[in-house]
């Protein structure tokens, strides 16, 4: 039997240990509370029904309201003076997906863009308990966004201005230089100095081609690309004597843009210009577990080894070129997040080296292989 005593002892340690709770948590809460009041962004805790539960006080200075003025109410009816929830609502998203969910809101009461994320918390038995809700003004950001936006279009529209009216000038000095040629081709000195001005008339081109290109990549919103049909494509650019093209890349189609094209027409450009001896080009792939390597290759001089930690340098040339064709296939892999290497033997042709990801840098799936018909 428990004497009396040790009964109110019992009891005594009993209400310390209430007590010692009671202040523990009382001390974390208002720890919490210290940690939102410092977020210098509006933030609501809201329960399942979207009932305020818990605001800081930028949420507070922002709606010019006491914080028992929110609590208790529905973060429509503050933020937006509704009854209903707006379109879109993140915070609607978050309870139905069960998942974080960021929205951007062009708000009318505020008059400011606001990025809203919401972020679900779930208890023991895995419903949503309570959502937090974080509003950040954007507007700056899409001040500073629009500024960004006309200055491109100034830029965009100067140099294309600038590449179409000295690509008139040039054509002007090459025609000019193609008559002077024909009336004096038995002046040895006269045609060696004409010469170079076509070569330099040619190779200014090629660098106002680079930058138009340039200019434009990674504009452009990556889809599905029929790696074969660009293939051809690049292919059918050329005239002339060109040497047999083998591509194996049927079915194959990658997550990339138009400049896809433009890859396989500067390999095939460098396998002319440098290849010499090139008679065959072959480009064709292989999958692994969690990537896929798409090969081009020719069977030319190949590359000489002090060149190949070189090749993919802005201006990098072993002569008669502009040196912008592999940089630019460089800046490509790097827009697509792919990776190159050239690991051709020298003397026996180039091959170049592209890895492909299974998954691209926001989880998409980089390529698809569509089985062939019988």
């Amino acid at each position: 039997m428990i004497s009396k005593e040790s009964e109110k002892n019992q009891f005594v340690v009993g209400a310390r240990i209430k007590k010692r709770n009671r202040t523990t948590v009382k001390s974390v809460n208002e720890e919490i509370t210290s940690v939102l009041d410092g977020i210098g962004d509006p933030i609501f805790i809201l329960d399942e029904s979207q009932i305020v539960i818990g605001v800081n006080k930028a949420s507070c200075n922002l709606f010019q309201k006491k914080p028992e003025d929110i609590v208790g109410r529905h973060c429509y009816e503050i933020v937006h003076r509704t009854d209903h929830p707006s379109p879109g609502c993140p915070a609607v998203k978050a309870l139905e997906s069960r998942e974080v969910v960021s929205g951007e809101i062009e708000d009318s009461i505020l008059n400011v863009p606001l990025l809203v994320t919401t972020s679900p918390t779930f208890d023991d038995n895995g419903r949503v308990k309570q959502i937090t809700h974080i509003a950040k003004d954007i507007s700056k950001i899409k001040a500073a966004s629009r500024k960004i936006e006309v200055m491109n279009e100034k830029l965009h529209v100067l140099s294309s201005l600038t590449r179409h009216d000295v690509r008139n000038k040039l054509s002007v000095i090459a025609a000019y230089g193609y008559t002077l040629k024909k009336r004096h081709g038995d002046q040895p000195d006269l045609i060696v100095a004409l010469n170079a001005i076509e070569d330099a008339v040619e190779q200014s081109s090629e660098i106002f081609d680079f930058a138009g290109i340039y200019e434009n990549l990674g504009i452009e919103d990556l889809s599905y690309v029929d790696v074969e049909a660009n293939v051809n494509h690049a292919y059918s650019l050329f005239s002339g004597q060109f040497p047999e093209v083998k591509n194996e890349c049927i079915g194959l189609k990658v997550l990339a843009d138009s400049f896809l094209r433009q890859l396989f027409y500067n390999f095939m450009h460098n396998t002319v210009r440098h290849g010499k001896k090139a008679t065959v080009i072959r480009i064709h792939y292989r999958q692994n577990a969690d990537s896929l390597r798409l090969i081009y290759e020719d069977n030319g001089v190949g590359i000489p080894s002090e060149n190949k930690l070189r090749l993919f340098r802005e201006r990098f040339s072993t002569g008669g070129s502009t040196g912008y064709g592999l940089f630019l296939i460089k800046k490509m892999m790097d827009v697509y997040g792919w990776q190159i290497v050239e690991n051709g033997e020298p003397g026996h042709g180039a091959r170049f080296v592209i890895t492909i990801p299974h998954d691209s840098k926001i989880g998409q799936v980089n390529y698809q292989i569509q089985a062939q018909k019988s």
